[in-house]
């Protein structure tokens, strides 16, 4: 209900929106966002109070994400970016055609026959790699 996230990644979906339309769709997340902020108390008393059952609650406010899950899985394309560093350029091109077409541009325009994309590398790292940057950041708080 807003809690657990979204799964729909906002800016991806921003891209896939009219311009004119953006921020009242943008704002229109964020009324679920409250929503939910003020209904999972309201659930949290009713499953773990009125019917004693933890479960039932997380069952419950599992139903958003999932919904939204499977939502992002039939509507919001794959980044361009990572079809790209995939070698699926051809796919990359369509969706960024469909992208120029809903912001109400003429994707022959934007993308003439021919057009070609540049190749992107794919970029790697670890998760060693983010706690390089807190240590940096530590000792420099520390000064």
């Amino acid at each position: 209900f807003g809690i657990g996230g979204l799964t729909v990644p906002f800016d991806i979906l921003v891209e896939f929106l009219p311009t004119h339309q953006r921020g009242e769709y943008l704002l229109l997340i964020e009324y679920y966002w409250t929503a939910g902020s003020m209904i999972v108390p309201i659930l949290a008393y009713l499953t773990l109070e009125l019917l004693n059952s933890w479960r039932i609650f997380v069952a419950v406010c599992s139903i958003p994400c999932v919904v939204s899950f499977v939502a992002s899985q039939m509507y919001v394309p794959e980044s361009p970016r990572w079809l790209i560093s995939k070698g699926r350029n051809r796919e990359a091109m369509d969706v960024l055609r469909v992208a120029v077409a809903v912001n109400g541009k003429d994707p022959d325009v934007t993308f003439p026959e021919g057009c070609i994309l540049k190749d992107e590398v794919e970029e790697t790292s670890s998760f060693a790699d983010l706690l390089k940057v807190c240590v940096c950041l530590c000792g420099v708080l520390s000064l």
